[in-house]
């Protein structure tokens, strides 16, 4: 992946989260995501993701 479009996938991810985000349906306090996933370094599931595991992972990156 180049620089240009990793930038522009960051800015994809942003500007859904700023869309999105409050409207996700998520309750005020959710996980990133179940403890059996600690340590586990498998790919989640398309249903498995949300706006606000996103948001964890930017965060997490250094984005946030």
């Amino acid at each position: 992946m180049t620089t240009k479009h990793r930038a522009a996938a960051i800015g994809a991810v942003s500007a859904a989260l700023l869309a999105g985000g409050a409207a996700s349906g998520q309750p005020a306090e959710w996980e990133p995501g179940p403890a059996s996933w600690a340590g586990d370094l498998t790919p989640i599931t398309a249903a498995d993701w949300s706006y606000d595991r996103a948001e964890h992972l930017l965060g997490r990156a250094g984005f946030g």
